[in-house]
């Protein structure tokens, strides 16, 4: 029983030791996921979860491309695109908005992760910005979910970002009068643009979370 023991022991400190001294391997593509090129762009009445429409019921949206679009009336829209790094994307939609004369909250989820994009009222199509997001090396999918929706899709369309150019930030102050320290915070926000992220906390008021002004504060620090 003791020699069984020993060995057992032995085998898995061998195990560990090994797992220990292996490097650290980044994640690598299948051999048969094929590159998305860029840019990209997907007809709405092809989406995974859509089906063909050529009018909202009475109302004709004309001028569409394909065979017709996409209507944003119940559970999600997708699609995927495969990248060969991490990176920042523009996601662009061709849409229509007839639902509601202001406008209507609309919901874009990349790999889960939800943003959220007011849409005017559109009765024609319309290229609407739905912003730059990450895309991870690899698979991707990107969704558009009927919260409130009620959006027509005609066509999405990816493309890789354009590169800010942060040298084109300035320190000047629109107002003659600003005062010294005003200057002074503007000129540091100038100094770290493109270079740094700043956060703030407010902590919360009254008795503190869990009676520690600090909780929130501190758990951003063990956080970070």
């Amino acid at each position: 029983m003791k020699n069984l023991v020993k060995k057992l022991f032995t085998a898995f400190s061998a195990v560990a030791v090994t797992a220990i001294s292996m490097p650290c391997v980044a994640p690598v593509m299948a051999a048969d996921d094929k590159l998305t090129s860029f840019p990209y762009t997907i007809e709405g009445e092809d989406l995974e979860g859509a089906e063909l429409w050529t009018s909202i019921y009475e109302n004709q949206i004309p001028d569409y491309s394909g065979e017709g679009f996409a209507y944003l009336t119940g559970g999600e829209l997708s699609f995927e695109v495969t990248v060969p790094e991490d990176a920042m994307y523009q996601v662009n939609v061709r849409c229509a908005q007839i639902l509601d004369k202001d406008q209507r909250q609309q919901t874009m989820a990349v790999n889960g992760t939800e943003y959220i994009k007011q849409v005017p009222y559109y009765d024609k199509w319309t290229d609407v910005d739905f912003g730059v997001v990450r895309l991870n090396k690899g698979k991707n999918t990107i969704s558009f979910l009927n919260k409130y929706g009620y959006m027509a899709i005609d066509t999405v369309t990816v493309k890789v970002a354009d590169k800010k150019d942060y040298s084109l930030a300035t320190d000047v102050l629109c107002d003659a009068k600003a005062t010294a320290e005003t200057k002074s915070l503007m000129k540091y926000l100038k100094s770290v643009y493109g270079k740094h992220t700043i956060s703030g906390q407010q902590e919360i008021y009254g008795g503190g979370h869990k009676d520690n002004y600090e909780w929130e504060n501190e758990f951003l620090e063990k956080l970070t």
